[in-house]
């Protein structure tokens, strides 16, 4: 079966028949979340002040330059990522509209510290 084929197989999700490609748009989050460091790159850009070059990104996430270079690339292709130079040849990046939306969908919640005086 192709590639296409695949696509057109339905399945019985949430009570009905949809495509995989209807399933794979609905859940295009899973996806993003499912690579390692992904979110970490994501948060790390939602969280800074400034623009950050892939090297700052890499040392901020504490992973490889090259592997970080293949999670912006991955960010770019989804646009929730923009990526630019500032005088110079060095490219910087930051978080896109539809990046911060998917940041704060996996925002974990800040938790309430207890009052223990009594």
């Amino acid at each position: 079966m192709s590639k296409e084929e695949t696509y057109k197989v339905k399945v019985f999700v949430g009570g009905k028949l949809v495509t995989l490609e209807e399933l794979k748009q609905k859940y295009a989050d899973m996806v993003i979340s499912g690579i390692p460091g992904n979110i970490r790159v994501i948060e790390t850009l939602a969280e800074t002040d400034r623009p950050l070059n892939r090297h700052e990104i890499a040392k901020k996430v504490k992973m490889s330059p090259g592997y970080t270079r293949d999670i912006l690339k991955h960010l770019l292709n989804k646009k929730l990522v923009v990526e630019f130079q500032m005088g110079g040849r060095v490219n910087y990046y930051l978080l896109t509209e539809k990046g911060f939306n998917f940041y704060q969908k996996i925002k974990k919640p800040e938790i309430p510290k207890k009052n223990n005086a009594r």
